[in-house]
C-alpha cells in the first residue's frame, strides 16, 4: 500500500510528465539537434562550425563585437533603470502611476514583438515608411551602428522597475 505522502508525489510527478513531454518535444530535441549540426565536419572544409569560428580571423572579431556590445548595452541599460527604477520607488509627483503604467506596458507583448517594432522604428529603409516619416531614423539614428544601437537599447523601459 502506498501512503498518503507518497501517493501525493506520484501524481505531482504523473501532472509534470506532459509539461515535460513538450519540453523534450519543443525544445530540448531541436536544441540538441543544432549542437550536433554544428559540430558535423563541413563538406568543403573538413573541420566543424565550432572550430571555424575559432579558426577564422572573420568570426573572432564579430564574435567579439558582440560580445563587446552587449556587455556595455547590458551595463549602460542597467544603470540607466537603475537610477530611473530608484527615483520611481522613492519619489511620489503628479502622473506617476500613467508613467509606471506607460513604462510596464510593453511587458504585455512577447520580447519578439517588442524587439521588432524597435527595429521596425529604427529602419530607415523599412517599406511602409516614407521619406518624410519615422521615427528614429528622421533624427539620424540606425540600428546598423553600434552606438545608436546602444542607445536604443540602454533606454529600453523593461528594466526599469526592477529596484522596486
Amino acid at each position: 500500500m502506498v501512503g498518503p505522502a507518497r501517493r501525493k508525489s506520484l501524481i505531482a510527478m504523473l501532472a509534470l510528465l506532459p509539461a515535460l513531454v513538450i519540453f523534450c518535444a519543443f525544445w530540448l530535441l531541436p536544441f540538441s539537434r543544432l549542437i550536433m549540426m554544428g559540430a558535423e565536419p563541413d563538406p568543403s572544409s573538413g573541420i566543424s562550425a565550432y572550430l571555424t569560428i575559432l579558426t577564422h580571423r572573420q568570426y573572432l572579431i564579430s564574435l567579439a563585437t558582440t560580445v563587446g556590445l552587449s556587455l556595455v548595452v547590458s551595463l549602460v541599460a542597467v544603470a540607466i533603470a537603475g537610477v530611473a527604477g530608484f527615483f520611481l520607488a522613492r519619489q511620489r509627483f503628479f502622473g506617476k502611476s500613467i508613467l509606471v503604467a506607460i513604462l510596464t506596458f510593453p511587458l504585455a507583448f512577447p520580447g519578439v514583438v517588442v524587439g521588432f517594432l524597435v527595429i521596425m522604428l529604427g529602419d530607415a529603409k523599412a517599406p511602409w515608411r516614407r521619406p518624410a516619416c519615422g521615427c528614429l531614423a528622421s533624427v539620424g539614428c540606425s540600428l546598423t551602428h553600434w552606438p545608436d544601437s546602444l542607445l536604443a537599447t540602454s533606454t529600453s523601459p523593461f528594466l526599469v522597475l526592477l529596484p522596486r
